[in-house]
């Protein structure tokens, strides 16, 4: 991938300003931080009703009247936990008030409220505490962690062994909820030590299945999903490949394998947030970037592939389906050509070239043998996630998260054929890596007259624009907020035909890099 990068600028002013700015910021490290305020709102997915309970005082957390605080369970104690997309951040929400858990206002004693979705002091890292159950629970953007010290439900710097900072996550019985979609018989997720709930599973065969729950602890199924055996090991995500081999990404975004069941892990080389095993030598992966890596060597090397993705599904070395902003896509050269297939998905599980399983934007089940150009209804509802073992069955957590068997047959009579959306003349994409927001703004001439459009994005954020065909005189702009060194990206098109141009910024206030992005 190419990359074009501005020509930069020597301008004795703004290096004094540099030099001077370098001082200050040694002193107020925190400055920083104030670009990475706001960012781009992200897709939630699996959302679950819960009750967290601090392990040591056995109260839970509570909110009333505006405020939170401790107490026993019940309506004041139910919050949803809202996953963020590809990412292992949460946002929690009250659900008798609609109010979200924070730390905006406050360093020391967290509050609800409003929150936009690309609140970061609205978004809580669950840390899986060794050897247990239980979770740490850290604000993203103060650091500071959620404890019962004093007796009061506190944020604050804690010390690794405080029974105050650990946390049980229970699924809530305080409030009723709906029924499963028809399917096949529905099985409940066997109990894994305590009452913690799934949030991810791999099912390479009908009788094995690897499962992950929100704490992050790793178990495994022998008997489809009867029973399970804790393998005391914590992962942020896992693909298996049979019962003795799989990958996995722990918290760090470290990539792990394991060739004996779960019981060991190698640790190879490279950083993911998704990943798709193929066999024990190869597998495809997403980074927080975006990019797209494959390795045919158990993971001691990964090559880049062309394109940008947020999660992956691969068949074997050369075929892969992707996922960006709910399109699809899929290669059979190794990523050399990526081709779009028609529909929308938030969810995929590739089983061919041809063939997939999905959950389109409603949340309901579908699968293709062509190629998305028909899908088969598998089964209407609301699922959050599905995955293939074998070419007409698998399974799907549905929303009250159950395991269902499902069947799928593909049927084409019965396809939903989707009419093809009309084509594409153009697009553009700003991809943002920098430790500052970016503000972008878009405007061009069509039919209906002069149009501007003004956006921004943060740190691992971006924003695509679909240009109309009969868009004339397109100039693009992004600039960074606060930023000591003008970022000053600037490019025209004199009109839409055949666009498709992908860029991202980087570096930080001191220092502005633009260049080009490699797109499908």
């Amino acid at each position: 991938m190419k990359q074009l990068t501005k020509k930069r600028r020597a301008d004795p002013a703004i290096e004094s300003i540099k030099q001077t700015w370098r001082g200050f910021i040694a002193v107020y490290p925190k400055l920083l931080l104030i670009c990475g305020l706001l960012i781009a709102a992200q897709q939630l997915t699996a959302q679950e009703t819960a009750e967290i309970q601090n392990f040591w005082r056995k109260s839970y957390i509570q909110a009333d009247a505006g405020k939170t605080g401790l107490g026993s369970q019940g309506e004041k104690a139910v919050w949803t936990v809202e996953k963020i997309a590809n990412s292992t951040d949460v946002r929690l929400k009250h659900v008798a008030s609609g109010a979200y858990l924070h730390a905006e206002t406050d360093a020391k004693f967290p509050a609800v409220g409003a929150a936009g979705p690309g609140w970061l002091s609205a978004m809580w890292i669950m840390e899986p505490v060794a050897g247990t159950n239980l979770v740490r629970i850290k604000n993203k953007w103060r650091s500071l962690y959620l404890h019962t010290e004093t007796g009061a439900l506190e944020m604050g710097a804690v010390q690794p062994g405080w029974l105050s900072a650990q946390w049980q996550i229970y699924r809530s019985s305080s409030i009723s909820t709906t029924s499963s979609p028809s399917t096949t018989a529905a099985e409940t997720m066997g109990a894994m030590g305590s009452g913690t709930f799934p949030d991810q599973i791999s099912a390479p065969l009908k009788q094995i299945i690897w499962r992950i729950n929100i704490a992050g602890n790793l178990s495994k199924s022998m008997d489809a999903g009867k029973t399970w055996n804790d393998l005391n090991k914590k992962l942020a995500y896992v693909s298996a490949i049979n019962n003795t081999t799989a990958w996995g990404i722990n918290f760090e975004g470290k990539i792990e394998q394991t060739l004996d069941g779960g019981t060991t892990w190698r640790t190879t080389s490279g950083l993911l947030k998704q990943i798709s095993g193929v066999d024990d030598k190869i597998a495809w992966g997403v980074n927080d970037k975006l990019e797209i890596y494959r390795t045919l060597d158990a993971g001691f090397t990964w090559s880049k592939v062309s394109g940008v993705a947020q999660s992956i599904s691969a068949v074997n070395g050369n075929t892969a389906w992707a996922l960006n902003v709910g399109d699809i896509w899929r290669t059979n050269d190794a990523g050399k050509n990526w081709s779009q297939v028609p529909g929308k998905m938030k969810s995929i599980s590739a089983k061919s070239f041809d063939q997939g399983l999905g959950i389109d934007e409603q949340g309901n089940l579908k699968s293709t043998v062509n190629g998305g150009k028909a899908w088969v209804s598998v089964a209407n509802g609301y699922f959050l996630s599905a995955v293939a073992y074998a070419d007409n069955a698998g399974y799907a957590i549905d929303n009250n998260l159950k395991l269902i068997p499902i069947a799928f047959g593909w049927i084409e009579k019965e396809a939903i054929v989707l009419t093809p959306a009309a084509p594409k003349n153009g697009y553009l994409m700003v991809f943002n890596e920098a430790g500052y927001v970016a503000t972008i703004a878009l405007t061009y001439t069509d039919a209906a007259g002069n149009v501007l459009k003004n956006d921004q994005i943060a740190l691992g954020s971006y924003k695509q624009y679909d240009i109309p065909s009969s868009a004339k005189n397109i100039v693009l702009k992004v600039e960074g907020v606060s930023c000591i060194d003008p970022l000053g990206m600037e490019v025209k098109f004199a009109s839409a035909a055949d666009l498709k141009q992908c860029y991202k910024v980087w570096g930080t206030i001191f220092s502005t890099e633009w260049g080009s992005l490699g797109c499908f």
